[in-house]
């Protein structure tokens, strides 16, 4: 029994140790290539575009390959310098009609290419800054420079080209309300391929990453969310798989913890301190993680509050952008800069249209209680009724 108590505590603290390296090496590297200008890692943009590539990734629906192909080729007969470019991530975006058709495909290729040179950064003072900390986001830069210098916008028509131009205005702007109302009229399907991550994982994870796909939909009521890691081989896939089960127990910890996304009792009734922090930790729970050959998949759902916190967080990388960009690249006065972000509110962060909780911006169309597990309601049969929302 010793024995086997001293090789669990062991097994444990060596994993314990794998993730701090690991994690602690990921933000050394993100540290470095945010302050240096670097990117995550780019792909030559003529390989990267080619059909072969795109069959690759999106070729389980042949629908939106078809009408992604279309994109693409019409997007490079108008911009052929693209090809000269390297590409860090595409974002494809689309809809579905009533009989389940895929229409509105919009391609987003972020990168770097021979079109401008401005780099897109990120509030210092902002919401990411201080929840992901000083040592990593010290420079006040953001995911998008990451990324890369330039975002650009591929449709097969004008009319959905203009119309994502104008949902992609507003989130950099941070009026939410623009996303929130353009979900509630169809959900909003995602895939998002990053062709060359290497720079982004441990260096003894180099050479077993090939890429990272995101798949997800978007909707008032619900949500999906799908990771993809695809892998040089079989031990490749092992030992990614180990690194994520890791990282989804550390995030899990780290919000059930620091960020108090638990369920407290209290004199008053149930609790909950945190709510986004609560219905993140609820949902990374949830979610699943399977290894088949050289794919390794982390998957879950969640439902109208999620969206709202994922809505919100969305919202708050875009009052983020809004102030930087005002002040540090157009070299406005701050002043000028509060009085375009359109807020009477203390130090003109939230739009005036922010309500906090969990229940903006998407309403509840019904009055939700927190439900107590069955073992617990039987100590209150006696106790006044109680309820909570979060």
């Amino acid at each position: 029994m010793m024995v086997l108590i001293a090789g669990s505590l062991a097994v444990t603290g060596y994993r314990s140790f794998r993730l701090y390296d690991h994690v602690s090496e990921i933000s050394a590297n993100i540290k470095y290539l945010i302050e240096n200008g670097g990117t995550i890692g780019q792909a030559d943009a003529d390989q990267t575009l080619s059909s072969t590539y795109l069959e690759i990734i999106f070729g389980a629906d042949p629908e939106l390959l078809a009408q992604l192909k279309q994109a693409v080729e019409k997007g490079i007969q108008e911009t052929p310098d693209v090809k000269e470019g390297e590409i860090a991530a595409i974002l494809v975006t689309y809809r579905k009609n009533g009989d389940d058709k895929i229409e509105n495909v919009v391609a987003h290729v972020v990168g770097g290419f021979p079109l401008g040179r401005r780099k897109i950064s990120m509030h210092r003072d902002g919401f990411f800054a201080s929840q992901i900390g000083d040592n990593l986001w010290g420079t006040g830069d953001s995911a998008l420079k990451f990324l890369g210098r330039e975002l650009i916008v591929w449709a097969n028509n004008e009319e959905d080209a203009r119309m994502q131009k104008e949902l992609i205005e507003a989130i950099f702007s941070g009026e939410i309300m623009v996303l929130a109302d353009n979900i509630a009229e169809k959900p909003l399907y995602y895939t998002a391929v990053l062709p060359a991550p290497r720079q982004l994982v441990p260096d003894k994870m180099k050479s077993h990453v090939r890429a990272i796909l995101l798949n997800g939909s978007l909707s008032p009521e619900r949500g999906t969310f799908e990771l993809i890691v695809l892998t040089d081989n079989e031990r490749s896939s092992a030992l990614v798989n180990a690194m994520m089960f890791d990282l989804r127990t550390s995030m899990l910890v780290g919000l059930r913890t620091r960020f108090r996304g638990v369920l407290e009792d209290t004199p008053w009734g149930p609790n909950v301190p945190v709510w986004w922090a609560y219905e993140m930790a609820n949902t990374i729970e949830d979610m699943q993680l399977s290894r088949r050959d050289r794919t390794v998949r982390l998957s879950t759902q969640y439902e109208r509050r999620m969206v709202n916190a994922t809505l919100k967080s969305i919202e708050r990388f875009g009052r983020d952008y809004t102030a930087i960009r005002g002040v540090q690249e157009e070299k406005l006065d701050p002043r000028m800069v509060d009085a375009r972000m359109r807020s009477r509110k203390p130090g003109h962060y939230w739009s005036d249209t922010h309500r906090w909780g969990p229940d903006w911006p998407i309403a509840s169309s019904t009055n939700l209680l927190i439900q107590r597990p069955s073992e617990e309601v039987e100590q209150l049969d006696n106790a006044p009724p109680v309820s909570g929302t979060l």
